[in-house]
Parts: structure tokens; sequence; C-alpha cells
């Protein structure tokens, strides 16, 4: 649809550049850093690289559906990254604290800090009340 407007001249040229600079800012930045501090040639660049081709070949409408289909993969990948890190986050919060040491014939809750190797530990389960319909 987007070049199909911009063939009939209903987008005019200066829309398609616009959106091509504003998307490769991100791109090349994150590139250019990459291989600055870290040595590291990813797949930025090479994105980068091709629309920077198209741009030159005066593909200018390809070059922005492109981008915009890129970084908008880039932007769920992120978002999933994030979703997965806020779910290690809440698992590991609820690894209980302590624990209940099994010593002489005796139970002693103590901290899983203090735990080690050979310690017996009772596990229970907890008591929960299941409603069914």
């Amino acid at each position: 649809m987007p070049a199909f407007l911009y063939y009939l001249e209903i987008i005019l040229l200066p829309v398609p550049l616009a959106a091509t600079a504003f998307g490769l800012y991100s791109l090349l930045k994150t590139a250019v850093l990459a291989l600055i501090r870290e040595r590291k040639i990813g797949t930025e660049l090479f994105i980068s690289i091709a629309v920077i081709v198209f741009v030159l070949g005066k593909k200018y409408v390809a070059c922005s559906v492109v981008l915009m289909i890129i970084l908008i993969a880039e932007y769920i990948t992120s978002a999933s990254g994030e979703k997965a890190r806020a779910s290690l986050k809440a698992l590991i919060g609820s690894i209980p604290q302590t624990a209940i040491l099994k010593n002489v014939g005796k139970e002693q809750s103590v901290s899983i800090t203090t735990l080690t190797a050979g310690d017996i530990v009772v596990v229970k389960t907890e008591n929960r009340t299941e409603q069914r319909p």
C-alpha cells in the first residue's frame, strides 16, 4: 500500500526518506558502538549497509518498508526478552529463604545460607484447600 501511494505521488519523497533516516539512526548507532566497544560485527551493521545501498539505488519505499519490518521484529524480540527477564526475577524471588533442618531427631528452622553439604532438610507440602466445582 505505501508503494502504491508513493507512485501515485500522494506520499512525497521526503516521507520515506525521513522514515528511513529515523529508523537507520538507532541501527547505525548500535552497530557502530558494538563495533568500537566490543569489536563485534552484528546484524545491525549488515542491515545498515543494506539500507544505505537501498537509498543509493533510489529504492526509497522498499527501503523504508524493509527497515520498518526489521525494526518491528527487533522491538518484538526486545519485548520478549524483557518478559523473560521479569519471569526469571519473579522465579528467583519465590525461592524460600529458610529451611527446616533435621538434626538428631529435632527440627529447626534455619537460613538456607547456613546449610552445608550433608545436612538433612525436611520438605513439607503446603496445606492448600482446593475448591472443586
